[in-house]
């Protein structure tokens, strides 16, 4: 994906999906590092994000539905995390 094709999709105000390997979870601020390709994105997970947090170890997968907040950061409204990427 190019640079600017990154930009744009970052730039969308209307939920979208993300998944990939979580590279970090910092339970205390709530917040994953989750790398998909060569990108890596910041998420919140605030208290109403619906998901099970206890699954969110290190290198697993996940998968997330995310919306923009008026500050510009992206929320989870939704996470599922899973084992492995095969189903």
């Amino acid at each position: 994906m190019s640079e600017e094709m990154r930009e744009q999709a970052g730039m969308k105000d209307e939920p979208g999906t993300i998944v990939g390997e979580i590279q970090e979870f910092e339970p205390e601020k709530r917040v994953l590092t989750v790398k998909n390709g060569d990108q890596e994105t910041r998420i919140v997970l605030d208290k109403t994000s619906q998901g099970d947090m206890a699954k969110l170890a290190s290198r697993a997968f996940v998968w997330l539905v995310v919306e923009r907040t008026d500050s510009g950061l992206l929320r989870a409204i939704e996470f599922h995390a899973i084992s492995s990427q095969k189903r």
